[in-house]
């Protein structure tokens, strides 16, 4: 009887070790495709969720698609690029004054209509000290812009001239609100990146956030998002805003770029990444 029980606790034991085991090797399998799918299913489900619900969402697809190459590549070379959303707004100088401090580029994607006439000399100033420029929306209304295929694209266009007006230059790089996956563009995200592509954009996201748009956050607590993940990646793509009501990004900034350097990368603007970050990217 005793030797019937060892053998039956045995079966059971190699059982469970043998769906461990199968499981493991199942779920590292499973590719960019499978998650973008199950993404897409999620969205048609949930059209009504708000926008720290999206925020949520595309940062669980982040961790489960970006099984990062660049860790497996194993380079030397560690360089960050330092993004800004929103702008500009009038923390916009602080933040500028910060990264010529450091002698840093960054890159700052731009709301159409926040470029006024008193705005400008800023947005040349930006330009002037190296950094990139780019086209984030004109209204950031997410029911205008997000009402069709055509009406987002307009809403890139519309913005990249006002940029071109100012700067003398068309900016090549644009982001969406809200990233690339979100709820407002499930159905037709892929007529809007081929389209604006054939035109010579390319969008761009991020793989480390200050989450500082979401709520309240302090110094400490933008700082610490950041340093949760930044090392996670040889070329990490932060997210940070550069709206009026982000006062505390512009005072944790400092501390943000001390934090990078201390850990050994270079910065440059978005331009000089070795390729453009996406989250939608087509497997080859």
């Amino acid at each position: 009887m005793k030797g019937s029980y060892c053998v039956l606790l045995f079966f059971v034991v190699c059982l469970l070790a043998g769906l461990f085991s199968y499981e493991k090797i199942y779920l590292k399998k499973k590719t960019y495709g499978y998650y973008k799918e199950t993404i897409s299913k999620e969205n048609n489900n949930n059209t009504n969720q708000n926008q720290i619900e999206q925020e949520t969402m595309v940062t669980s697809l982040e961790v489960l698609t970006e099984q990062n190459p660049e860790q497996e590549q194993k380079k030397e070379e560690k360089k960050v690029f330092l993004t800004f959303d929103d702008g500009p707004s009038e923390i916009t100088e602080t933040i500028l004054d910060t990264l010529k401090q450091y002698d840093i580029k960054a890159t700052f994607f731009m709301i159409g209509e926040q470029i006024t006439e008193d705005k400008e000399e800023l947005v040349k100033k930006m330009v002037e000290q190296g950094h990139e420029i780019g086209v984030h929306t004109y209204t950031h209304e997410k029911d205008e812009i997000y009402a069709s295929a055509q009406a987002y694209i307009e809403d890139v266009v519309k913005t990249s001239k006002r940029i071109e007006e100012v700067i003398g230059k068309k900016p090549v790089y644009y982001r969406f609100p809200w990233g690339s996956v979100n709820n407002y563009i499930c159905s037709f995200r892929k007529e809007i990146i081929d389209t604006l592509a054939a035109s010579g954009y390319q969008y761009i996201d991020w793989n480390v956030s200050g989450e500082d748009s979401v709520g309240c956050p302090s110094i400490q607590m933008i700082y610490s998002n950041i340093k949760r993940d930044y090392n996670k990646y040889n070329e990490p793509v932060v997210l940070m805003h550069d709206s009026q009501s982000n006062q505390m990004t512009a005072e944790a900034l400092s501390d943000i770029i001390k934090l990078f350097q201390d850990a050994g990368y270079e910065f440059g603007s978005i331009g000089e990444r070795s390729k453009p970050y996406q989250w939608c990217r087509e497997e080859s």
